[in-house]
């Protein structure tokens, strides 16, 4: 998948308080999650582009002149569930509204797991670059 589901953010937010210490078990961690919507506006745009979707404030704002996409006004501000965020990914998918990794994974075909090895080997490159850097420079000044 381009884009990452519902399922699946909520699964990296789960994961993220766990391996962070903010949640002591996978229980508490779906209620932390749980408890951060309604959303604003603005962490309703940062969750979508996350997830893969160019989401820029002007295009929320047209595609919120839809009432069906449109979530109820509370005190002059959206109330973003996730029922809302979801209908609104599906709607900038279909329009190929997508962030620039999102159109690297689809342009090579690649999933999200392909990516995340692609990142952990390029991790472990840099590391041994480091490491053999500081190889060198010793051995350098055990020269002079």
């Amino acid at each position: 998948m381009i884009t990452l589901s519902r399922m699946e953010f909520d699964r990296l937010r789960v994961q993220e308080l766990l391996d962070a210490g903010t949640a002591e078990d996978e229980a508490e961690a779906e209620r932390l999650v749980e408890a951060d919507y309604p959303k604003c506006t603005r962490q309703a745009i940062e969750e979508l582009r996350f997830r893969g979707l160019d989401a820029r404030p002007w295009r929320i704002e047209c595609c919120c002149q839809d009432k069906t996409l449109s979530p109820p006004m509370v005190g002059g501000s959206r109330c973003w569930a996730k029922g809302h965020i979801d209908r609104l990914a599906e709607v900038l998918e279909a329009e190929g509204h997508l962030t620039i990794p999102a159109l690297y994974r689809k342009e090579l075909a690649l999933d999200g797991t392909v990516e995340d090895e692609m990142q952990a080997w390029e991790a472990w490159a840099k590391r041994e670059a480091k490491r053999f850097n500081r190889k060198a420079r010793r051995q350098i000044r055990g020269v002079r």
